[in-house]
C-alpha cells in the first residue's frame, strides 16, 4: 500500500508540473509574440515601452509557477524549514540586486534582479528537495 502511495504521489508531482510547464510556455510565449496587442488591449499606451519587458516577466512568473510545485512538495514532507530558509535567502538576495541594479538600469534592473532571484529560490528549493529524496531513499 505504500508503494502504491509513493508512486501515486510521483504520478501526481509529475502531472502537476508538465501542467505548470505548459502553461508557463504558452504564457511565455503569448507574452513574446503578442506583447504589443497586450498593451493595446488590456492596457493603455502609456504602458507601451514596458512591453519590452513582457517576456522577461513572463520566464520569471514560469520560474515562480514551478517554485511552487517544490514549495508544495516540500511543506507535504513536513520540511517548512527548508522552504522558509530558500525563500528568506533568496528574497534577501533579490532585495540587495534591486538596490544595487535599479539605480543603474532602472526598470531593466528591476525585472531582471526579480528574475533572477526567482531562478535562485528554485536552484535553492530544488537542491533542498533533492537532499530530501536522496535521504529518503537512503532509510
Amino acid at each position: 500500500l505504500a508503494k502504491h502511495r509513493t508512486n501515486e504521489a510521483a504520478r501526481i508531482r509529475s502531472v502537476w508540473f508538465c501542467g505548470i510547464l505548459s502553461l508557463s510556455i504558452i504564457g511565455v510565449a503569448l507574452f513574446y509574440f503578442l506583447d504589443d496587442l497586450i498593451v493595446a488591449a488590456l492596457l493603455s499606451e502609456s504602458f507601451a515601452t514596458a512591453s519590452e519587458y513582457f517576456y522577461t516577466i513572463g520566464i520569471a512568473m514560469a520560474i515562480y509557477n514551478t517554485i511552487a510545485i517544490y514549495n508544495g512538495v516540500l511543506l507535504a514532507h513536513g520540511d517548512g524549514r527548508s522552504v522558509l530558509i530558500g525563500n528568506v535567502v533568496a528574497a534577501v538576495l533579490t532585495v540587495v540586486m534591486l538596490f544595487s541594479l535599479v539605480p543603474v538600469y532602472g526598470l531593466h534592473g528591476a525585472v531582471w534582479s526579480i528574475g533572477v532571484g526567482y531562478l535562485l529560490q528554485f536552484a535553492i528549493l530544488l537542491a533542498i528537495l533533492l537532499r530530501l529524496i536522496n535521504r529518503k531513499a537512503n532509510n
